[in-house]
């Protein structure tokens, strides 16, 4: 009977400490298709996965084409985003080009607002840090452009968004339980010896 409880005991840490990687994310829009343009139908990127995942595009906007990308990825249970940033480069002969783009939550809930382009030197920027400092848990994120403007004739935007994930932290709890089981254990072993 004790053998049953200890592999019982065993099998439960080993699955609290098992950490699932899911495949990374590399979309690049020149090779996996254009990000949606509509703001109210995102591309959806699929599920991000342990380590660094990459959304790779560019946002065009002049005279006659707007190209606002916008995009969503799913973080799974047991993990989290622990780094998030997004280098950008514009490429145009205007004396002005940006775009804002809004990390939403779920459906309506801004988390921030990233803006790229001319009037931002900083690059690379920190998306997490603007989003609160913390790392963001699992559920459905969006990142749309929800904003562009031009001086004069226009430009492209290159980003590349980089999404590190990890796996959420076992609570140190946990473990103490597990040590707590065991030694039950080997306590109720030795009662039933003597």
């Amino acid at each position: 009977m004790y053998k049953n409880i200890i592999g019982v005991a065993c099998a439960c840490l080993a699955v609290i400490s098992f950490e699932v990687s899911a495949i990374t994310i590399t979309y690049t829009e020149n090779v996996d298709g254009d990000l949606s343009d509509d703001i109210q139908v995102p591309t959806n990127v699929g599920t991000v996965g342990y380590g660094l995942n990459t959304i790779n595009g560019t946002t065009t906007f002049t005279e006659s084409v707007m190209d606002f990308d916008s995009f969503t990825f799913i973080v799974p249970s047991g993990f989290q985003i622990s780094s998030f940033v997004v280098e950008h480069n514009d490429r145009t002969d205007d004396l002005y080009v940006g775009a804002s783009f809004d990390l939403l939550f779920g459906e309506n809930v801004t988390l921030a607002t990233i803006d790229l382009g001319t009037n931002n030197p900083e690059n690379p920027i920190d998306v997490l840090a603007l989003a609160g400092g913390i790392p963001l848990m699992a559920d459905t994120y969006i990142l749309k452009a929800t904003n562009l403007t031009r001086w004069t004739s226009g430009g492209d935007i290159d980003y590349t968004w980089k999404i590190g994930v990890t796996a959420v932290p076992i609570p140190s709890s946990i473990w103490l339980f597990g040590s707590g089981i065991i030694g039950l254990i080997k306590l109720a072993r030795r009662r039933s010896r003597a």
